[in-house]
């Protein structure tokens, strides 16, 4: 199994190289230039291993041509048998243009139903570039949030932000003509509840700088 120890990925307790890198199948990505990618022959025939954060996260990936007949075959289900075994976070990257989404759903309904049954055992479904050159660069999009944690809740926060509720204590004193909202709030603030200032003294309400009218209305409003 991987495994991280300080600075270095370990597979079985032996070293297996600086965890910074990106692992890649001697058989996989041919087409990949070189930068930050160590090529190898992997255990078990993993495509992809890299770190995020504190895990050790596996890529199976697969073309539109090779996935459904690597269901049907049973193949699909022994590679991630074997990646969930192997990391800390298994993923099976699908790379395919959106074209193929609407062609693949007239081939097989049992192919989703089976990525279904893959993502209930915790694989993660990712989709992923056609180009071989495209596919660190979207594992880079994707690694923050597999790193765990509430990394991909704020990723998510940051598109989704609401403007903060006005604070409306006090807002029912607003219905008493001359009452607005500053003064309510200092009302509620001051008093403790909307209650305890109806039910205040004419001269506490004075000292807060509210004047003689307004605590009349307020008096009256009480009969």
């Amino acid at each position: 199994m991987f495994t991280i120890k300080g600075d270095d990925l370990l597979y079985d307790g032996v070293r297996f190289g600086p965890k910074t890198a990106l692992y890649v199948d001697h058989n996989e990505l041919k087409k990949l230039p070189s930068d930050g990618v160590i090529r190898r022959t992997m255990p078990n025939r993993i495509d992809m291993v890299f770190v995020a954060g504190n895990s050790v996260v596996g890529v199976e990936s697969k073309k539109p041509g090779d996935l459904s007949t690597s269901i049907r075959a049973g193949r699909l289900a022994r590679q991630m048998r074997t990646l969930i075994n192997e990391v800390d976070v298994p993923c099976l990257l699908l790379r395919a243009g959106s074209r193929w989404w609407d062609k693949f759903s007239d081939e097989g309904f049992h192919v989703w139903v089976d990525l279904v049954r893959l993502q209930c055992l915790g694989v993660y479904i990712l989709p992923g570039p056609i180009q071989d050159k495209d596919v660190p660069t979207w594992l880079g999009f994707y690694r923050p949030s597999l790193a765990g944690g509430r990394t991909p809740l704020a990723s998510i926060a940051r598109t989704d932000k609401k403007a903060a509720k006005p604070d409306n204590k006090g807002w029912f004193l607003k219905n008493i003509k001359g009452i607005g909202g500053t003064i309510a709030t200092k009302l509620h603030s001051r008093f403790g509840s909307t209650r305890h200032a109806l039910l205040a003294k004419p001269e506490e309400w004075r000292e807060l700088g509210i004047s003689q009218k307004v605590v009349d209305r307020k008096e009256e409003a009480l009969k």
